[in-house]
């Protein structure tokens, strides 16, 4: 596997990679960061393969230390900043970390977990005196990228492993899917420590485009793309202006959560490009979706058609997803080999997957 963080630095130096409060940093220069922040981190002693958690809510942060752990093949173990210490607790107490990356004012979370911690304040080449002067990646496609962690609506949140590989073919699949491009400006909206967010991190750098981090100026007047959740597009909904700009965006990626039939009929009176899109973490990812207003009369338990490659299947109402884009394995359970067997009911006619809920109807 090609490590496109180097491949963009190397052929790509001066484009845009990611647009952050009042200003721009190109591959060149967050390759950098991160060169840096690779050596640090092997100067604590990370090595490859070693699991590291991060734990940042500042988006460049984490965005440079999660590629400082893909440099150098450690495998990035991410822990939603949202959670409650109970529920940090049974992450640590799931995955055994070798190492744990956050801040000064985090320290609390995690100073009687017994894994050494790595101060983000801390976390630059300057810091030791031992660094190692070269990095040299050896990354496999079946090498495990990340650990992400599911939502947890049906329980406690479950440990997902993904390849290096999973996080390429989803990235290929909505290039397809919805046009992406090198010239594309991906409003980042979504947050970094679930998949809809992480992922369009390493769509940029698989495919060349820009993304705009929400706090970035202009945020969505100066976007081509935008994925969102349907309480956030609601929200954006209630004033004149988010609606002028949303009208100029190619393509509103909806996902998440299902979207009200009065929702959607509020985005196609305004002319909004909505694609909706059906995944999880442990497809990497969406894995089917559609253009509502462009495809077909909607229907508002339709989800889509199965991405390039991907095959849905349906046996007594239980939906059944094969993919290149399916995790390797739960932490600690079996290998998928690219088959997993979902939650959620449903069926498929003329190729669209409709979702009918859940197999056991819980949520909590």
């Amino acid at each position: 596997m090609k490590n496109w963080l180097d491949y963009r630095f190397e052929n790509n130096p001066n484009d845009i990679f990611l647009r952050n409060k009042n200003r721009g940093f190109s591959y060149e220069e967050v390759g950098n960061n991160v060169y840096d922040r690779s050596l640090a981190l092997q100067d604590f002693g990370v090595q490859k393969g070693h699991k590291v958690g991060i734990f940042l809510s500042d988006s460049l942060d984490f965005i440079e230390s999660y590629l400082s752990c893909y440099k150098i093949n450690a495998i990035s173990v991410i822990l939603n900043t949202q959670w409650k210490e109970s529920e940090v607790t049974h992450a640590l107490d799931l995955v055994s970390l070798d190492f744990i990356i956050c801040g000064f004012s985090d320290k609390k979370l995690f100073i009687n977990c017994g894994k050494p911690i790595i101060f983000i304040e801390e976390l630059s080449k300057s810091f030791g005196s031992c660094a190692p002067k070269s990095i040299i990646p050896k990354m496999k496609n079946e090498d495990i990228q990340s650990i992400l962690f599911t939502s947890g609506t049906q329980g406690n949140p479950k440990a997902v492993c993904l390849t290096y590989d999973n996080f390429y073919q989803s990235s290929i699949k909505w290039k397809k899917a919805i046009d992406l491009n090198k010239n594309d400006k991906y409003l980042l909206s979504l947050p970094l420590y679930h998949i809809s967010g992480l992922a369009i991190i390493m769509r940029s750098l698989h495919l060349g485009f820009s993304v705009n981090i929400n706090n970035a100026p202009a945020g969505i007047s100066a976007s081509t793309v935008f994925s969102a959740v349907p309480t956030l597009l609601t929200e954006l909904l209630k004033d004149e202006k988010n609606i002028n700009d949303l009208q100029k965006i190619r393509c509103i990626v909806l996902s998440g959560s299902k979207a009200s039939q009065a929702l959607l009929a509020k985005c196609k009176k305004h002319n909004l490009n909505i694609f909706l899109s059906y995944g999880m973490t442990e497809t990497c990812s969406s894995i089917c979706g559609f253009w509502p207003f462009k495809e077909q009369e909607h229907n508002v338990k339709i989800v889509g058609k199965p991405f390039e490659g991907v095959k849905i299947k349906v046996i007594n109402n239980q939906i059944f997803i094969e993919s290149n884009t399916v995790m390797k394995k739960y932490f600690n359970g079996n290998l998928t080999n690219g088959e997993f067997a979902t939650s959620d009911k449903g069926s498929v006619e003329d190729n669209f997957l409709t979702l009918n809920g859940r197999l056991d109807d819980i949520v909590i």
